[in-house]
């Protein structure tokens, strides 16, 4: 729902620009994990979708060449639901439509076991917006230090409250990472998870001597397991630093 209001509010937002417009538009809104990035493994990022796929690095180096290939493996399954097919089928379907890399053999290989996936779902009635949250899944990845100014309004929702699995996700994060809790490890379930979202917003989208500005609840400016938030003495993963200024509204 966020995402479908923001992109309406984008629309608005450009107005009359649209009748002008010469070519289509590209909304630039995206459902991702902004916190929790995959890590690469080897030669790829590791997705997991229904099943796990993994991404080759070199897709995930242009993103109109992610969007594209992912695009290309959801239309090779689509078209071939229920057929048998082979890499050499999926290649010559890549070269047809000039996708810049059908000559690489590993980068093909990897995006056909990609359009593979996708076809088990669709054959198995399972698929519905598989290709979508793939092509959002490594989206953060693309703009690494890319932003002069963030703006934002994050979770707000304490630590004890999020799933387990994501807990597991982000304990790292918070505890070992940016230190956010530094000798009050017994904290981090009452710990706001938006502090770890302004933390790491700064630390991997921020340009050097860029500004970040979010809404927090009043608790981080007073409860103890938000000192190191207050005092500075959290941890950036680069060289930089981040000075925080407080206003109570």
């Amino acid at each position: 729902m966020a995402v479908i209001t923001a992109k309406t509010n984008y629309i608005l937002g450009l107005g009359d620009l649209l009748r002008k417009r010469r070519r289509p538009v590209s909304i630039p809104v995206y459902l991702a994990d902004t916190v929790a990035l995959p890590e690469r493994k080897g030669y790829a990022y590791p997705a997991n979708l229904y099943r796990k796929v993994v991404i080759h690095e070199e897709l995930v180096e242009n993103l109109a060449i992610y969007n594209l290939a992912v695009e290309m493996a959801k239309d090779f399954a689509e078209e071939n639901r229920g057929q048998p097919v082979s890499l050499e089928i999926f290649q010559k379907y890549l070269a047809a439509r000039n996708f810049p890399a059908h000559h690489k053999t590993e980068l093909a290989k990897n995006l056909f076991h990609v359009s593979l996936a996708l076809k088990s779902f669709i054959e198995d009635g399972k698929d519905t917006i598989w290709a979508f949250i793939l092509k959002n899944l490594l989206k953060p990845l693309f703009f690494l230090k890319k932003f002069d100014f963030i703006l934002g309004n994050p979770p707000w929702i304490s630590y004890r409250y999020l799933d387990r699995d994501y807990q597991n996700e982000v304990h790292g994060l918070i505890t070992r990472i940016h230190r956010l809790l530094t000798g009050r490890g017994h904290l981090i379930t009452h710990m706001e998870v938006g502090t770890l979202f302004l933390v790491r917003a700064a630390d991997l989208y921020l340009k050097e001597g860029g500004t970040i500005g979010f809404v927090l609840p009043r608790a981080v400016m007073t409860a103890d397991q938000h000192d190191e938030l207050r005092r500075g003495t959290f941890r950036l993963s680069r060289d930089s630093h981040l000075r925080l200024i407080w206003q109570e509204l």
